[in-house]
């Protein structure tokens, strides 16, 4: 929405809004009306969770903060990625849960196993490898002053 829903000026558009509608329904209907997994939160900490947080940043950002705050790494599986596995990490506003557990617990509905935690403290890997930890970053270019 923000890349194609402006004008030349970099104003919004919204004849240039309905035609990215027309052509994207459902990415479009998500963006404005996501519908958070709230329920996956609580079978994850039923289960056992160890850390557990809100994905809308980009899997690989908000990863890292999850690393970061408990002093472990964590290390992707990009067969359970998907097609592309950097764009799953990369890709943000998706509204998921994200969930680390003991090896040995059952991991809940609907909650799949994409990787393992790593002693590596902050350190984000796939498949053992370094890679971009980007993400979307909601304050990027924001000065803390306007709206």
């Amino acid at each position: 929405l923000f890349a194609e829903a402006r004008d030349a000026h970099g104003e919004p558009d919204a004849e240039l809004a309905a035609a990215v509608r027309l052509r994207h329904p459902r990415l479009v209907a998500a963006q404005l009306a996501p519908h958070p997994p709230v329920a996956a939160g609580v079978a994850a900490a039923l289960a056992g969770a160890t850390a557990m947080l809100d994905v809308s940043d980009g899997l690989a950002r908000d990863a890292l903060r999850v690393a970061e705050a408990s002093g472990v790494g964590i290390d992707f599986d990009s067969t359970a990625l998907g097609p592309d596995p950097r764009i799953a990490l990369a890709g943000a506003e998706d509204h998921g849960m994200l969930a680390t557990f003991p090896a040995d617990a059952a991991v809940p509905e609907p909650f799949d196993v994409i990787g393992r935690v790593t002693a590596e403290r902050g350190v984000l890997t796939l498949d053992g490898e370094s890679f971009d930890a980007s993400g979307w970053d909601p304050y990027s270019g924001w000065d803390g002053v306007s709206g």
